[in-house]
């Protein structure tokens, strides 16, 4: 939302800067908190006297400005005066004097022009109606900032008339520098996020079920078993195929296929060579029932052959 600076400490062997990983909402919600602080209108009201009396010592300041530039138009005044009186035949004193009367003028101006810059700035110390409406606009301030028509770019407008910069600083915790417009800085510290595998890790009831599921089911399911019985993801979402498959990999639970073959059981591919079959004969003592067979997924099979009576005078049936 702000202007942010990083630094962290860096890899211990290496002192190379580490690269920093900072998770940014709460950042945001702090700097927001402290807006909303700094917009209340009793801090605003503190703020307002303070100006009130920088607006008395800048009266002050401007009258000996002031002072300081009719001086300078005086004394102008006076080289003219001199210029003009000197008699036209006395060339030499005569230049010498509008020398010094044009050095008058230019000085004149450059302090006329500083102190119509400085009294520009001046002006911007607020008056009783401006005042009036900026404690009325900090009252409803909470209420503008939330609304749904305010954007998150409006939102970074407001920040910027605030907050110079932000410096985060990552140790063992994120040490949040704010400076403020004014000059003055606030430190805060921030746990360090958890980070994405973290946030959004699956619960150990889930992982023990999935695990348990697998001796007898494919992973189809398994995601179904999973939603009959209530349970969510890491992310707050119903279970999939995919996603099943995809934690079983993260979570280095042994696969159906790896579980089934542990048991003894083989593909169709080693059926066909151990007892030198066509895939079709498996088929067929697959559908009569004659070869016990569980299912790898919703496709494949792994296959019981513990039962199969083999004829060695006949390769191609039983």
């Amino acid at each position: 939302m702000t202007n942010c600076v990083l630094y962290s400490k860096g890899n211990r062997n290496t002192n190379i800067p580490g690269c920093i990983n900072v998770a940014g909402q709460a950042i945001d919600d702090l700097i927001e908190k402290l807006v909303l602080e700094k917009m209340s209108p009793s801090v605003l009201e503190v703020a307002l006297n303070i100006q009130d009396k920088l607006k008395s010592r800048l009266e002050e300041a401007d009258h000996l400005r002031f002072q300081h530039v009719e001086k300078i138009r005086y004394d102008m005044d006076l080289a003219k005066k001199r210029f003009m009186s000197v008699d036209p035949l006395n060339r030499l004193v005569a230049d010498e004097l509008e020398v010094d009367w044009n050095h008058c003028i230019k000085d004149y101006k450059t302090a006329q022009d500083e102190y119509e810059k400085k009294r520009q700035h001046d002006r911007l110390i607020l008056g009783e109606e401006q005042r009036k409406r900026i404690l009325e606009l900090a009252s409803d301030f909470p209420k503008l900032w939330n609304a749904e028509t305010t954007t998150a770019q409006d939102r970074k407008r407001m920040v910027r008339l605030i907050v110079s910069d932000v410096t985060l600083t990552r140790g063992d915790t994120i040490s949040v520098k704010i400076r403020f417009k004014g000059g003055s800085t606030e430190i805060h510290e921030l746990p360090l996020a958890q980070n994405y595998c973290e946030n959004k890790k699956h619960s150990p009831e889930v992982i023990k079920e999935i695990d348990r599921l697998l001796n007898l089911h494919t992973h189809t399911e398994v995601a179904d078993k999973l939603n009959r019985a209530g349970f969510q993801s890491g992310t707050g979402k119903t279970f999939s195929r995919n996603r099943v498959s995809k934690i079983i990999r993260a979570y280095k639970l042994p696969s159906r296929f790896k579980r089934l073959k542990q048991r003894g059981f083989l593909t169709i591919a080693e059926i066909c060579d151990k007892y030198n079959v066509a895939r079709n004969t498996v088929f067929r003592w697959r559908k009569s029932d004659r070869l016990k067979c569980h299912r790898l997924d919703d496709v494949r099979y792994l296959y019981e052959c513990k039962n199969i009576k083999y004829n060695t005078r006949c390769t191609k049936e039983l």
